[in-house]
């Protein structure tokens, strides 16, 4: 269920970045709202062109992609 959603949403996320040119500041809140909306719990969320991340995540609650040069992750841990 999380796999067909997740992509949902991630669709509503770019066509957000794409069209109306927010900041990585104004996505990642964005983002953030509409993962913990509708998947409840605590979602965590990173958007930039550069980072490096190490976290600990629930099984099979990770987003990551990318846009352009931008990188995406988004993940769900506790």
């Amino acid at each position: 269920m999380f796999a067909k959603r997740g992509r949902f949403e991630c669709q509503g996320v770019i066509s957000l970045f794409k069209n109306e040119r927010r900041s990585f500041c104004e996505v990642a809140q964005f983002i953030k709202k509409e993962f913990d909306k509708a998947f409840q719990g605590a979602w965590h969320v990173f958007v930039g062109k550069h980072f490096g991340a190490w976290v600990t995540y629930e099984a099979h609650k990770l987003v990551y992609f990318h846009i352009g040069q931008a990188g995406f992750l988004i993940y769900k841990h506790g």
